[in-house]
């Protein structure tokens, strides 16, 4: 089970496999928006950037492997849980308090 925490000061954490990728508010913004801006194989590209260089984000792998086994109606819903989060420009200022805006369940 993998689970998207969206926070009202824009930042982004993907949780799941007990293991927690916590996003800062500017590359979540970027992924959000790669979501909404682009085509399936676009987003996957900008999902696969958040990888490591030694490739020690095994959330992000889970998230892409889950690409293949869905037709394209799926890979278009699971791009789109993404492309419905929450964001903050990085110019807007931060609201003071971390509190969870949204929880969302990938699969």
């Amino acid at each position: 089970m993998i689970e998207l925490v969206n926070y009202n000061n824009g930042t982004l954490e993907i949780v799941g496999d007990g293991q927690k990728l916590s996003l800062p508010r500017e590359k979540a913004y970027s992924l959000v928006m790669a979501a909404r801006m682009h085509t399936i194989e676009g987003f996957k590209k900008k999902l696969e950037g958040l990888k490591s260089p030694l490739g020690e984000t095994p959330l992000v792998g889970l998230i892409l492997d889950q690409f293949p086994k869905l037709d394209h109606t799926g890979q278009w819903n699971l791009k789109e849980k993404f492309a419905r989060l929450r964001t903050l420009a990085t110019d807007y200022p931060t609201p003071p308090q971390t509190e969870v805006a949204e929880k969302i369940l990938l699969f």
